[in-house]
């Protein structure tokens, strides 16, 4: 067993290394550490032993033979205008020859049936997602959604290769609450996506390092920043222009006229939009990462840091908190996490540690602890971000 990669593996579940970190130090793809990291979880140190490293080629232990007959079969009149995800069914179902995808793809390669991947393609294309999880699209649009002559910022969160909604949120502004909350749905119903993509991915969430730290470095999510490619872009046109016509006309069914309402709504409307509007991916196996024993309210906190008093006090807007601990610790650096989810929670030495309320700093800011909370949440999750797709965007998407 080899030491380094085990300390780093404890050190990932803890929490104490990113995924970006750990691959970087092991020489491998951060997907192959998010996977090995949930093995680790569930099997212990035995899923350290049969890693990545070295691993043969996909189709190692499939014989000549039935290489060759795998391609005389994709060859044949019965199978040679079929997909490679649906040859891979029907063989298993006609032929009984069962075989995993990325194998299958790499004896086709080799055979010369299927084209590797050709260097000279278009500028700015990219390469079509065909899983559900592989990559998934995050935006957020300004529209009359209420048709009250008021509009709000919808934040969503879908699949690129079945268009399928996984996250909605409505603020009053393109904001990082919005963003957490399509990341949180998704995470709970779905499990952690390989990879993000976005328009003005240079400008992501206006620019705010903080949410990009926490999905591609806690989360280990890629944001992918080639916003130009055709087809994604097209695929992003046709989602928003078929939630601007049919989720106006589901609201005012269900006689839903304000955002809090809407909110707590949304997520019975998930399933009728994609009932509609999605289609099957091309690859049945989801790419999704599972979630495990993960609380998504610890990972999408933003953390804050703060030092504590010889009291094991500290001060955070304008607040007074204590670490409540046995031993409260004194003039220590700590971080500082806060939501609707998970309270006030400090985190230090690895573990997590409720923290208590005391009140204001000033006699200005004398609030309930309740209050205080949604004070802390409207005044760091809630400022606009100031990279909305407003009313140019909905002018050239939806003309009419």
């Amino acid at each position: 067993m080899d030491k380094e990669k085990l300390a780093l593996f404890k050190g990932l579940v803890e929490g104490a290394y990113a995924v970006k970190y750990v691959a970087a130090k092991l020489g491998v793809t951060e997907r192959s550490v998010r996977i090995t990291k949930q093995n680790f979880i569930e099997h212990g140190e035995s899923a350290l032993v049969h890693g990545n490293s070295g691993r043969r080629p996909a189709n190692y232990f499939i014989n000549d033979d039935l290489q060759a007959r795998i391609a005389d079969l994709k060859k044949s009149d019965a199978y040679d205008n079929v997909s490679v995800p649906h040859f891979k069914e029907l063989m298993a179902e006609r032929e009984g020859i069962k075989i995993s995808y990325s194998a299958l793809l790499e004896v086709l390669k080799e055979r010369g049936i299927v084209p590797r991947t050709n260097n000279k393609r278009k500028a700015g294309a990219s390469k079509v997602k065909a899983a559900f999880g592989q990559m998934l699209g995050i935006a957020a649009v300004s529209h009359d959604w209420f048709r009250n002559g008021t509009p709000r910022v919808l934040h969503c969160l879908a699949d690129a290769a079945t268009r399928r909604a996984t996250g909605l949120y409505l603020c009053d502004n393109e904001c990082i609450k919005g963003y957490t909350e399509v990341l949180r749905q998704t995470m709970r119903n779905h499990g952690i996506p390989l990879e993000l993509h976005a328009e003005n991915a240079e400008t992501l969430f206006g620019g705010d390092p903080r949410l990009c730290d926490i999905i591609e470095n806690r989360l280990g999510i890629d944001i992918i920043a080639d916003a130009d490619t055709p087809h994604l872009k097209k695929r992003g046109e046709y989602l928003w222009n078929a939630l601007r016509k049919h989720l106006p006309r589901w609201l005012k069914t269900l006689n839903v006229a304000d955002m809090e309402q809407a909110n707590r709504q949304l997520h019975l409307y998930m399933p009728v939009f994609n009932e509609r509007f999605a289609k099957e991916p091309l690859v049945p196996e989801s790419c999704f990462v599972p979630l495990g024993d993960h609380n998504p309210d610890l990972l999408l906190a933003i953390r804050h840091e703060a030092v504590t008093d010889d009291a094991g006090r500290f001060f955070f807007g304008g607040f007074v908190f204590s670490v409540d601990s046995e031993q409260p610790p004194a003039h220590k650096k700590i971080e500082f996490l806060f939501g609707e989810g998970i309270g006030f929670l400090a985190h230090y030495d690895g573990e997590y540690h409720k923290v208590s309320f005391h009140g204001a700093k000033h006699k200005d800011r004398i609030v309930q602890h309740s209050k205080a909370l949604k004070i802390l949440v409207q005044e760091n999750y809630c400022i606009d971000l100031g990279n909305l797709r407003g009313d140019e965007y909905d002018k050239e998407v939806f003309p009419n």
